[in-house]
């Protein structure tokens, strides 16, 4: 990063937003070297205080969470030729006149999402999938780019993006993507993601266009330039810190023991679904059984698996029967990478193995285990 201006040590950073809690995009700033990223809570329905915290102007950039982005525009004395394009605004920046400008990030950063995954949209016949707000950025960009934008009724598609609102598809729905991409900020490994991964297709998430969007707004803020080196090793800790780890396998003891150390070494929450599923129903798992039947304790791990994948850089201990019901293996890879931990004998070996994304060595200590684990994120 080129040298700071003389004012730096005074911007004043924040987001408006709803409630308060680490947002992929706060991370983004800290990783950038932001220590004092404000989060100003405001209830989205309430205009009046809407309104005056604007008014107010106590910032000197303001990320906006997606419910207020269209609220605020007509609030600002500018809005970028971005923001008037996108019919939103992600960004507000005060003026040294004081002067509020708004602005839209997400332009920059699919360009730079695109560049880095080097793919060329000439030609190709692109979906995208959201409203029209939350896909005016993406689709801006693959015009300009000579793309040519189909409706979902085309099956078709070379290229399909999901953007924020985007509900869910197959891509049994279409015969010729080559690439499929998903900006959507809550998920490292959508479903549609994961889809894509199985059947050898490309499968990019939008980690680059959200760490391409903080720089580029840092970069106008604060007068400086950061370098592509820098940006790059943001998008990978930010990948990193937002992966959970979740541990599968019949050796109880030894994942737990495991997931402690993990949790110590990455400076993680450690969760144990066995223990949070017992603290929920009142009893333990043995007594869901006896009493309720395994059918019961099945539907009711498939509801934690659902909780799973919404955590994001958790290390997560799960119960031997996870892998029971298929359609829990997509919940738990949504933010996380799945770590087989070995046992001597055992009749699911092979189940688990399939699962997996990282198998360890049943021979391997608990500090190589952990390295292995921390090199793999």
């Amino acid at each position: 990063m080129k040298e700071k201006g003389k004012n730096m040590e005074n911007k004043i950073f924040g987001i408006l937003c709803q409630k308060a809690g680490k947002s992929t995009i706060s991370e983004l700033h800290e990783l950038f070297g932001e220590n004092d990223y404000r989060k100003f809570e405001i209830d989205p329905q309430d205009n009046v205080a809407i309104i005056e915290f604007i008014k107010r102007a106590e910032f000197d950039a303001l990320d906006v969470e997606p419910v207020y982005r269209r609220k605020i525009m007509p609030l600002l004395s500018k809005n970028s030729p971005e923001a008037r394009a996108c019919g939103s605004v992600n960004l507000v920046l005060r003026m040294a006149n004081g002067k509020l400008y708004g602005h839209n990030t997400e332009i920059y950063g699919f360009s730079y999402l695109l560049d880095r995954a080097g793919i060329d949209v000439a030609g190709k016949r692109c979906l995208v999938l959201g409203n029209a707000v939350d896909s005016a950025a993406v689709s801006i960009v693959l015009k300009q780019r000579q793309a040519s934008i189909i409706g979902r009724e085309c099956a078709d598609a070379e290229i399909v993006v999901a953007t924020a609102s985007a509900e869910h598809i197959s891509l049994d729905c279409f015969t010729s993507v080559k690439t499929v991409i998903d900006v959507r900020g809550d998920q490292l490994n959508s479903d549609l993601l994961q889809e894509a991964a199985a059947r050898g297709i490309p499968a990019i998430d939008g980690c680059a266009m959200a760490a391409a969007g903080v720089k580029h707004s840092r970069e106008a803020v604060l007068g400086v330039e950061i370098s592509d080196t820098e940006l790059s090793s943001v998008i990978r800790k930010i990948k990193s810190r937002r992966t959970s780890v979740i541990l599968i396998g019949a050796d109880r003891q030894a994942k737990l023991e495991l997931g402690n150390a993990l949790a110590e070494a990455l400076g993680r929450r450690h969760y144990d679904l066995d223990q949070i599923i017992e603290r929920l129903n009142g009893k333990s798992i043995k007594d869901i059984v006896s009493q309720n039947g395994e059918a019961e304790l099945r539907r009711i791990e498939h509801v934690a698996a659902l909780w799973v994948g919404k955590q994001a850089g958790a290390v997560i201990t799960t119960g031997d029967g996870i892998v029971a019901r298929e359609d829990n293996l997509s919940p738990i890879k949504r933010n996380g990478v799945v770590v087989f931990v070995p046992d001597n004998e055992n009749g699911l070996t092979e189940t688990y193995r399939s699962w997996c994304d990282i198998e360890l060595d049943a021979n391997d200590s608990l500090d190589e285990r952990v390295s292995k684990i921390t090199n793999g994120i």
